[in-house]
């Protein structure tokens, strides 16, 4: 199977009739591939008298070629970022050369989805447009798939942009392609996110935050515990650092994996993953309450459990309730629909430390730790170690 895109030329060799084609990736025009090109005899004079008069040497083997001139290839596969077997299809006489992008690219891919509305702004204070974020969710789609395979999904959408009234969708909606997988709960239909094609498509409709519960369609046991950790003001992540830091002190000593992202609004999540149907909510209830009052009781000054924040008297609160059955969280590598465009982005433990915030890892940011190759989350669904909780939670029962 071959698919099809618009590209523009860059450079063309008279010689070997090898042509270079490009694309937009945000401001950056970018090399995709080399082609043997296949003008028509017409276009190709044509093509020649333009760069001439644009001052191209009429002896010159090699011409650059401005922006402008489009033509369509067909490759059998996007790899890695490469272009798999490209060849020159034609030349398009009427495309603008600046919807030849990286995103169409890449959706060129994929039946049924276009990107719609591409200049449209989702986050107006930074100028990222439906096209930028589209091109975020390229690029971190294998980290985010894991984490939505298998559940049930509450996305946040945001039409007009985030700022503007936006609203929580959980059932599938009637026009929803065939690619999408659906379950039903009770007198719902779900969306389950199994495959990038949905998540590009979820992109643009504009779902902006992917909430998932703690359990997979198929299991009513957890697969995870998580800790939300939510500090008295907006943009100190201070008393969330400490939380979070004796947590992890805490989990160490009873070797336990633990796992921590930012919520990429306000506070922080630490996560211990199970993987094995082994614990029921009922049972972790047992544990995360032991966790987070033996935290108050070691730190009062700083820490609490009340749940109603005029009570809290500027202490941080160690949200454990929020894990429990049909109950969600957001899902790690989502987007907030914050002013600035926010992340729920994991992170190494060492970068845990005071004066860590949330506007150091906006989306720019962590789409360039996920191109580096970072990856805090890695080897998160090999942890095994609801046994381990199990026995931890039979000695709390018997005490």
């Amino acid at each position: 199977m071959r698919y099809y895109a618009a590209t523009f030329l860059r450079k063309l060799d008279r010689r070997t009739g090898l042509a270079e084609v490009a694309v937009l990736k945000g401001q950056e025009v970018i090399t995709i591939a080399v082609v043997k090109e296949r003008f028509k005899k017409e276009e190709k004079e044509a093509l020649l008298k333009l760069l001439i008069e644009r001052g191209a040497g009429e002896e010159a083997e090699s011409l650059d070629v401005p922006p402008g001139i489009c033509v369509e290839i067909s490759f059998s596969a996007l790899q890695e970022g490469d272009v798999l077997n490209p060849r020159f299809e034609r030349l398009l006489l009427t495309h603008d050369w600046q919807a030849c992008t990286w995103v169409n690219l890449f959706l060129a891919q994929y039946e049924s989805l276009e990107l719609t509305n591409p200049h449209k702004e989702i986050w107006s204070s930074h100028g990222v447009t439906k096209e930028r974020y589209m091109e975020y969710l390229i690029t971190i789609k294998d980290k985010m798939l894991p984490f939505l395979s298998g559940r049930l999904l509450t996305v946040k959408r945001y039409p007009e942009g985030v700022g503007a009234s936006g609203f929580y969708q959980k059932s599938a909606p009637m026009h929803a392609p065939h690619f999408v997988r659906k379950a039903r709960e009770g007198s719902d239909i779900h969306i389950i996110c199994e495959n990038g094609q949905t998540l590009l498509w979820l992109g643009n409709q504009a779902a902006i935050e992917f909430h998932i519960p703690f359990n997979t369609v198929d299991s009513t046991f957890p697969r995870e515990i998580i800790f939300d950790l939510d500090p008295p003001s907006l943009g100190d992540l201070s008393l969330a650092v400490e939380a979070a830091l004796e947590m992890k002190t805490l989990f160490d000593r009873f070797n336990l994996h633990s796992f921590v992202k930012l919520s990429g609004r306000k506070g922080i999540q630490v996560h211990l993953p199970l993987n094995d149907d082994i614990l029921s909510y009922e049972e972790t209830r047992v544990f995360t309450e032991f966790i987070a009052f033996y935290l108050v009781e070691q730190f009062p000054a700083q820490f609490t459990v009340e749940r109603l924040k005029k009570n809290r008297g500027g202490r941080l609160y160690v949200d454990y309730i929020q894990h429990d059955f049909k109950k969600t969280i957001i899902c790690p590598y989502s987007p907030r629909e914050t002013e600035e465009p926010g992340i729920a982005v994991p992170l190494y433990w060492q970068e845990v430390q005071r004066g860590i915030n949330t506007g150091d890892f906006l989306m720019e940011e962590v789409q360039r730790r996920v191109e580096r190759g970072m990856d805090p989350f890695e080897g998160y669904f090999a942890v095994q170690q609801g046994s381990q909780i199990k026995e931890l939670i039979a000695i709390l029962k018997a005490r």
